[in-house]
């Protein structure tokens, strides 16, 4: 779940030393906006009587597709990525 997967990041969740590699990944620069998303992860799975704009949902997807490109939160080298045709 999407909600597992934030809280690995999270400092106080997910303390085995297994998760340290993991955990790692994480920029620290990022950690604000993962909560952010968070929130708004929250608010769409659970709706109470907010209402999340198009333009926030778009910026939220756009957040998401940025942690999942950024270079720095990748487990695999760039060598390894190279898609040979």
């Amino acid at each position: 779940m999407l909600g597992q997967l934030i809280q690995i990041f999270d400092k106080n969740e997910y303390k085995d030393e297994k998760y340290g590699k993991i955990k790692q990944l994480m920029p620290e620069r990022h950690r604000p906006l993962v909560q952010l998303l968070n929130e708004y992860r929250i608010v769409s799975a659970h709706p109470k009587e907010i209402k999340i704009t198009p333009q926030i949902a778009e910026c939220i997807l756009n957040l998401s597709f940025a942690f999942l490109t950024d270079p720095e939160t990748c487990l695999y080298d760039e060598d390894y990525l190279k898609c040979e045709t």
